[in-house]
């Protein structure tokens, strides 16, 4: 396998996979299992929570779109990925930081790779393959 081969298969499944289905799930957890959600991030349920689900879902079907569009389509959806969950790891951090919340949806783990890893490396591979 080339290295060409190797990082154009590694942004479908990040954008297929990590951000499609993965955003669907998330949108779905908000949306319908809300308080069940927000106990596992340490937060208390609300109606910005639903925002959030329709949030994630719109990425969900974006992201999966991605099976059968290509170029700047990606590069959208690469974007708005970043901007969405880089900045909610932010906040994630911001509540680590100021309330000691380190339940498991709220934790480094999820927060690092989650919040920055997946939009960052995506936001770098769409842009240079």
């Amino acid at each position: 396998m080339s290295h060409t081969t190797f990082f154009v298969t590694f942004l479908f499944y990040l954008l297929v996979i990590q951000i499609g289905i993965a955003g669907l799930f998330y949108g779905m957890g908000h949306l319908f299992n809300t308080e069940q959600v927000a106990k596992y991030i340490g937060w208390e349920s609300n109606q910005f929570q639903k925002e959030v689900g329709y949030a994630d879902l719109a990425l969900g079907i974006l992201g999966v779109m991605c099976k059968w569009f290509h170029g700047e389509f990606r590069i959208a959806v690469a974007i708005a990925t970043a901007v969405f969950w880089c900045g909610a790891g932010f906040v994630h951090i911001e509540d680590i930081r100021k309330n000691k919340n380190h339940n498991t949806g709220n934790g480094w783990n999820h927060v690092i790779f989650s919040n920055f890893l997946v939009p960052l490396i995506t936001l770098l591979l769409v842009s240079t393959t």
